[in-house]
């Protein structure tokens, strides 16, 4: 959660849309006097919302090829040699 200038923004991952729906309503979880206070505040409180939903666009992400030519040890560098850690678990 980021908070900035009483600006709050909560941040969550998932697979799916799915995975954002919570297991229970918020009534359910702050119960009915928990609630009331909580839309009062709210509505005394809050100026507006924003939902957005982001996803990567791989296509819109990657140099074009003609582009990625004039470089190719920048545009398509080399994975990283694994750790010696990494190596001596694999053993």
């Amino acid at each position: 959660m980021l908070h900035k200038n009483n600006c709050f923004q909560i941040t969550s991952f998932g697979a799916s849309i799915a995975a954002l729906a919570p297991p229970k309503t918020l009534p359910e979880l702050l119960g009915d006097r928990g609630y009331r206070d909580f839309t009062k505040v709210t509505a005394d409180t809050v100026i507006g919302t924003e939902i957005i939903f982001g996803r990567w666009l791989p296509e819109l992400s990657n140099a074009p090829a003609e582009i990625a030519a004039g470089d190719p040890a920048f545009w398509n560098p080399k994975p990283p040699p694994p750790t010696k850690a990494k190596t001596e678990a694999k053993k």
